[in-house]
């Protein structure tokens, strides 16, 4: 009458070895996550943020727009022309993305359109990313590392059948590294609720 519940405890026990064993060399040879992102710092007034992964030149860019935007009077044209590169230098450093889902030019995208601009990234542009979660990306990527206004255009934009003045500014795009990549680009911008927001890009991947 005691061998089945020996049996059991045989059962029991062999189980209980084998998820020891999984656990101890399983677990251990899963790819453990190496690159995370966090935010580094916010200008709280007007909601822009930076993530700790992004370059020197983002961050130099970023700093700037933060030291304009604290003064008690800006220079609303300087605070366009900073948007418009902001937009430009996160767009096109991909390499500084961990993954093709990492579009954090969105929060510079016009507010109604911010999900259509962030598919449109993901499907046409940021699809061809190499996942680097693990730090094992093998493909160059381009990281921006100077953008110079070329000129600036006063213009009309249409959203659901209302025109906004806007303007449009025409922007050169260097990069560390020549891998192809745009070298000029056109961002237009409208201004609401104090703010001014990209509602479209032009290059060889209209965004």
């Amino acid at each position: 009458m005691k061998r089945p519940y020996k049996v059991s405890l045989i059962v029991i026990a062999l189980i209980t070895l084998g998820f020891l064993l999984w656990y101890i060399y399983g677990m251990n040879r899963v790819p453990k996550v190496v690159n995370k992102s966090e935010v580094e710092s916010e200008i709280k007034d007007f909601g822009y943020k930076i993530n700790d992964n992004e370059s020197k030149y983002y961050k130099d860019t970023f700093k700037e727009l933060e030291e304009l935007l604290n003064q008690d009077e800006h220079d609303d044209s300087k605070y366009c022309e900073l948007i418009a590169k902001l937009f430009v230098i996160d767009l096109y450093s991909l390499d500084t993305k961990i993954n093709k889902y990492e579009v954090s030019s969105v929060q510079y995208f016009y507010p109604e359109r911010q999900e259509m601009h962030r598919n449109k990234v993901i499907d046409n542009f940021y699809n061809m990313i190499e996942d680097n979660s693990y730090g094992k990306r093998t493909m160059e990527l381009p990281i921006v590392s100077n953008t110079e206004v070329l000129g600036t255009e006063e213009v009309t934009y249409t959203i659901d059948e209302v025109e906004y003045p806007g303007v449009k500014i025409e922007i050169e795009i260097s990069y560390e590294k020549d891998l192809g990549y745009d070298k000029k680009g056109s961002v237009t911008l409208i201004k609401k609720d104090n703010k001014w927001w990209v509602v479209s890009f032009e290059g060889v991947k209209e965004v």
